[in-house]
């Protein structure tokens, strides 16, 4: 019984180790999407300008070609942070995904440790015997 007590604790404790673990994911997932959120509006904010004076460009062809390949470069990069966005969402859905699995798992042994402790304090309980 005590060794079982003692796995039980050490089953627990390995639980919450990995429950914090990701939840620090989960923070810092959370976190350099946010960043990359950021980035991804500022490159937006760039191609804007970039367009809009291109327009008033006309004149000068090296200018409209200049504004191009920089317009380009932007594109390139902003889907790149998309992309990697898009695959940091799925890593923070993921671990937001694994700790509710953690959680319920959790929420089962409670139960059943709840249930094991109260069948065994009945099989215990002097009164309960002579009954």
């Amino acid at each position: 019984l005590e060794l079982n007590r003692r796995s039980a604790q050490l089953s627990r404790q390995r639980k919450k180790e990995r429950l914090h673990e990701l939840e620090r994911t989960i923070s810092k997932l959370t976190s350099e999407n946010q960043e990359l959120l950021r980035a991804n509006e500022s490159l937006k904010d760039i191609i804007k300008r970039k367009e809009n004076k291109g327009k008033s460009d006309t004149e000068s062809k090296d200018a409209g070609r200049f504004n191009e390949q920089t317009t380009d470069a932007i594109q390139n990069v902003l889907s790149s942070l998309l992309e990697e966005n898009r695959v940091l969402k799925q890593k923070l859905e993921s671990a937001q995904n694994s700790k509710t699995s953690m959680l319920n798992v959790g929420a089962k042994l409670l139960e059943k440790r709840k249930f094991i402790e109260n069948g065994a304090l009945q099989s215990v309980d002097p009164k309960k015997q002579k009954n």
